[in-house]
């Protein structure tokens, strides 16, 4: 009877024992299911309020993801153990533009975004303490990203690439104007924080490279305004970590094939550009880093390499406020 009794015990055990995450594996978060506790000598670290992962006891962070960001990140994801294959490369478009062989930066002054200094300006106006008003004013010159998340707003950079070139004419001060690429088909393929226009069903790739093409004709009017874009803010990010999520698993080769287009077509008119790579909190950790480091520089060779590439952009989730 008590061995009986014990041999029940250890069947009973034995599930939670083996229910273990290995080493970087997920184990809690809203929405999990799985293993909630780590092998040894690891132990299970809440990042954010979706993703709790197995860390080195030695290298479990003391200030995690979530204390510092005031929103919830969008991503939860688990470690790939390989990259993602990349899509072959396509012809490039012959570029006319030379690039500088330094940063792209010196020499330049930074064009300040007149949507957002209206926007500041707005908000400063309901600020009743004159002191406090006129320092909140000064942000307004500030140079920002202006992000391009829709067709519809294509046409208005033009609008700032011809102010821009009147400043730099009127001042002797060349300009440099920063944009943001972001509206891939499927966008946001993990979460539904930041849905596009674009679905991949419904002619999404050739609805994407004709938004890039729009967005070249207008820089091409333009050549002596230098202007650097980031570009596709979180969607090679997600080729990483999260092809376990069936949308971006099969938007993976859209995505690949739609980012190639849009590096080699603004290359073609001479734009700077850095290639979105989410932020360390994301794609920092051991098991990330080499298929990440794998994944940027097959679509990098799949641009042809342009000397117009020249990194990644990286930050955290308040960044990427539009």
């Amino acid at each position: 009877m008590k061995s009986s009794a014990f041999l029940a015990l250890v069947a009973t055990l034995l599930p939670f024992a083996a229910a273990q995450q290995a080493e970087w594996g997920q184990c809690g978060g809203i929405g999990w299911t799985g293993a909630t506790t780590c092998v040894s000598g690891t132990v299970c670290t809440v990042l954010n309020p979706y993703y709790s992962q197995c860390l080195p006891a030695s290298s479990a962070p003391t200030t995690t993801i979530s204390s510092i960001s005031s929103s919830p990140p969008s991503h939860s994801s688990s470690p790939s153990s390989a990259p993602p294959s990349s899509s072959p490369s396509s012809s490039a478009p012959s570029s006319t533009a030379t690039p500088s062989a330094g940063n792209p930066f010196v020499g330049y002054e930074v064009y300040a975004s007149p949507v957002y200094a209206a926007e500041v300006q707005a908000a400063v106006a309901q600020i009743t303490d004159a002191t406090l008003a006129a320092q909140a004013a000064t942000i307004a010159s500030v140079p920002t990203f202006i992000w391009f998340d829709t067709v519809e707003k294509v046409p208005q950079l033009g609008t700032y690439l011809q102010d821009a070139a009147n400043l730099q004419e009127s001042s002797g001060q060349k300009q440099i104007v920063q944009i943001v690429v972001y509206d891939l088909p499927d966008r946001d393929c993990a979460a539904k924080a930041s849905n596009g226009e674009f679905t991949i069903s419904d002619n999404g790739q050739a609805n994407y490279e004709n938004y890039i093409d729009q967005i070249v004709a207008q820089i091409q009017q333009f050549p002596q305004v230098r202007v650097v874009a980031v570009i596709e803010p979180d969607s090679l990010a997600n080729l990483v970590t999260n092809l376990s999520v069936q949308k971006c698993a099969e938007a993976q080769t859209t995505y690949l094939a739609c980012v190639n287009y849009a590096l080699q077509q603004l290359a073609s008119v001479g734009v700077y550009m850095y290639i979105d790579a989410g932020h360390a909190g994301w794609l920092g950790w051991p098991a990330n880093l080499s298929p990440a480091a794998q994944l940027f520089s097959q679509v990098w060779s799949n641009a042809g390499k342009s000397p117009f590439i020249r990194g990644l952009a990286t930050g955290r989730y308040s960044m990427y406020v539009k």
